[in-house]
């Protein structure tokens, strides 16, 4: 045992368990016991044992740190929270691609990601843009997932949105 426990750790306890509970609460709305099947065959079984143990090893983790002598700020925690920044990148991009279509919102948000983590050479800019159109060729034409064509593309030309929307 650590005399001096970083707080995240705490918070990041409380917040396991926490989650376990969360899971716990729903194993009766996302898995079913079936009829003639023995226990180790249940398709709850497996999961409600996964989680049981989540939620006994979280809180013995937790009832272990809450004795400990917190030391520092809270400046761990906050490093721990930047990291959702990129939860929000990926949720806006998701929300620009209906509207400007795949291939110029991979672009924006690679470029604007480049430039947000301070890489500003041309180098970088142009990594990013090739970047994002080799990502557009892999999914959209190698594994052809259906993305939703953008909104801007019905601005353009007749046969150039048509190929837009097929595309990219």
């Amino acid at each position: 045992m650590t005399p001096h426990a970083k707080p995240a750790t705490l918070v990041f306890a409380l917040l396991f368990v926490l989650l376990s509970v969360v899971l716990l609460s729903q194993i009766g709305t996302q898995t079913i016991w079936s009829s003639g099947k023995q226990l180790s065959a249940q398709p709850r079984f497996w999961p409600s044992i996964g989680l049981i143990m989540m939620l006994g090893f979280g809180a013995l983790h937790l009832w272990q740190k809450r004795s400990e002598r917190q030391n520092g700020s809270l400046g761990e925690i906050v490093l721990w929270l930047r990291g959702l920044e990129y939860v929000v990148w990926f949720i806006s991009y998701v929300f620009l691609v209906p509207v400007l279509g795949y291939l110029p919102a991979s672009i924006l948000v690679a470029v604007a990601l480049v430039l947000r983590v301070g890489l500003r050479s041309i180098r970088w800019i142009t990594s990013a843009i090739l970047l994002a159109f080799g990502i557009v060729f892999v999914f959209r034409i190698l594994l052809r997932v259906n993305v939703p064509g953008g909104a801007a593309y019905h601005w353009l030309p007749n046969g150039l949105s048509n190929f837009m929307l097929t595309y990219f």
